[in-house]
């Protein structure tokens, strides 16, 4: 194998380097470490805003990423929890009307607990 240039070695790193972001991106998968405390401090978070965890870290940093290059993201937490508190709230006119109407028995969920 004939020996690389510096211009040449540096011309491949970097296409390799792209390679594998390609196929990292590509799988839609993206893992890190963090400490345990911050885990659990997540995972308390996560509870209060009645989501998985995995979805509010995923909310969290497109927002982030949204505000970084100076726009506003489609969905923003804040939206998000009015769109789920609109919903549990027609879900509980709903089953209010069928238990009313005698459709449904009087057994109430609570939509908002994990």
């Amino acid at each position: 194998m004939a020996k690389m240039t510096p211009r040449e070695l540096s011309r491949r790193k970097r296409d390799t380097l792209l390679q594998a972001r390609a196929e990292v991106a590509k799988t839609g998968i993206v893992q890190f470490r963090i400490d345990e405390e911050s885990i659990q401090r997540l995972y308390v978070r996560a509870s209060e805003l009645k989501k998985p965890i995995g979805t509010m870290a995923r909310e969290w940093v497109l927002e982030r990423l949204a505000e970084e290059e100076g726009r506003s993201s489609s969905v923003t937490a804040k939206a998000y929890e009015d769109i789920m508190t609109a919903i549990n709230l027609r879900f509980d006119q709903l089953e209010n009307t069928l238990v009313k109407e005698g459709i449904a028995p009087t057994l109430r969920i609570d939509r908002r607990k994990d």
